[in-house]
């Protein structure tokens, strides 16, 4: 069983031009319609609301979500438009749950929900805009799963739902029985599927596909289309204030209809087409000289850190493939993949330059006297495998006088022999040789990313 371990956090690297070009974000110029004519009624309420508390939710990209503290998404690039339209000025409330904003919103200590689902037992507690988008809805399960083809196949399955969900008052009614777990957000939600302790969670395929690709994630796929009805998005204002309502309808109806294209597209479609042009455009004259001396690049990988990377009937395979694939394209040179048998001698050979670039690796101070390296490009969570009668394990210093298994050379290692110097940490070749000794009751657990660990397990311990 794969145990979570509070958040140690490993930082990984990958080449600094591509985390650039990656990261950048076309700006649109979004064409309004005719001049807005607001009523008396409605000037005068701006002139006495000159601000307006909104309910941010923090995990719902890439609708609405926080990066760095800053509320960002879709219904941010509208809301700057209402501000531009009405001189408005939106404080953004944040770091609260879907269903606390929901009740806050009731309460009056926000005014406006810029994302929310429309219902009958709302409709009396504030006042809803026209539909500004549409999501549609799947149930994602992991990969594999052939025993989920619909939602009658739920019955005694357990579905993850995060707290004020619209659809879950339509489970509970139509689907009694159906169990449900609750969770705090989305990202919990992909936690207890990944973990197994839920099989499915319905989410819109905009929001999923989002958070699965900015967390690396893999092995979670839709398995069927799931319609409660309930697809349309709106905003939503306090119940004493319809004149707001009305104020934001009257800007959202006067897009024309290529700025709402333009602005959903910026958030729902981000494609990575061929921009090698665009890319050495980025590049110095000297790095493309080298490029041109060089003629081709030697990678080394982790050969047994699937999903992630590794080797699978002698090709590779995993994340890093696709990443290897995009650098060749984008740069016009020939990328090889020098095989290794271990962690240790990959490292040994990016020591001995045998290998030009790994694509994945932490920054430790002694790698950094023989590789340089990139800003941070990804977050890496990790776990502890035990055996399934163990008990639960919250935090590394529960684990003082144990022994756990981890990948020698792993980059969390030093981190957790400094903070933890009563755990004996024991180094191993490869998870796979850990995992038996965790099975043989030689060492306690293992420690590795939680989607390594699950990945390891499902593959080579079925049932």
């Amino acid at each position: 069983m794969v145990r979570s371990i509070s958040e140690v956090r490993l930082l990984l690297h990958l080449l600094s031009w591509l985390c650039f070009f990656l990261a950048a974000i076309p700006v649109h110029a979004y064409h309004h319609g005719e001049k807005i004519t607001f009523t008396l009624d409605e000037l005068e309420f701006i002139q006495n609301h000159p601000e307006i508390r909104v309910g941010g939710a923090f995990d719902s990209p890439p609708v609405g979500y926080v990066v760095d503290g800053q509320y960002t998404g879709l219904s941010s690039d509208y809301l700057k438009i209402i501000e531009e339209e009405t001189g408005i000025r939106f404080n953004i409330v944040t770091g609260y749950t879907r269903n606390e904003l929901l009740n806050m919103l009731i309460e009056q200590r926000v005014d406006l929900l810029p994302t929310i689902y429309r219902s009958d037992s709302r409709g009396g507690l504030m006042h809803f805009t026209a539909p500004y988008m549409t999501l549609r809805h799947y149930a994602f399960s992991q990969e594999g799963r052939d025993d989920l083809r619909s939602i009658r196949d739920l019955a005694q399955k357990v579905v993850v739902v995060p707290q004020g969900y619209l659809y879950l008052e339509k489970l509970r009614e139509d689907y009694p029985e159906i169990k449900i777990m609750l969770v705090n957000g989305t990202m919990e939600a992909i936690d207890a599927i990944v973990t197994g302790r839920a099989d499915v969670m319905i989410e819109s395929t905009a929001s999923i596909s989002h958070i699965l690709r900015e967390q690396n994630i893999q092995g979670i796929v839709p398995v069927f289309s799931v319609d409660f009805g309930i697809n349309s998005v709106h905003m939503a204002v306090r119940q004493d204030w319809p004149v707001l309502r009305d104020i934001i309808e009257k800007v959202l109806k006067n897009l024309d209809v290529q700025a709402q294209r333009d602005l959903i597209q910026n958030w729902m479609d981000l494609p990575l087409s061929d921009q090698g042009t665009l890319t050495r455009s980025l590049l110095s004259a000297q790095e493309i000289r080298y490029l041109k001396q060089k003629q081709s690049l030697k990678a080394c990988i982790d050969p047994s850190w699937l999903p992630y990377e590794g080797f699978k009937d002698g090709k590779v395979t995993g994340m890093t493939s696709e990443y290897l694939e995009y650098f060749q394209n984008q740069l016009d040179i020939p990328i090889s993949v020098v095989e290794t048998e271990s962690w240790s001698q990959t490292l040994a050979f990016a020591q001995n330059r045998k290998c030009d670039f790994l694509p994945l690796a932490g920054s430790k101070p002694e790698r950094r006297k023989y590789l340089n390296f990139t800003t941070p490009y990804l977050k890496i969570p990790l776990a502890l495998a035990t055996k399934m009668d163990e008990v639960f394990f919250a935090d590394f210093s529960e684990l003082d006088g144990k022994r756990i298994g981890i990948i020698a050379g792993f980059a969390p290692e030093v981190t957790i022999r400094k903070a933890y110097p009563n755990i004996d940490l024991v180094g191993y070749d490869s998870i796979l040789s850990g995992l038996n000794d965790v099975q043989n009751g030689e060492i306690l657990g293992f420690v590795d990313s939680v989607f390594v660990l699950s990945y390891q397990i499902q593959s080579s311990y079925p049932g």
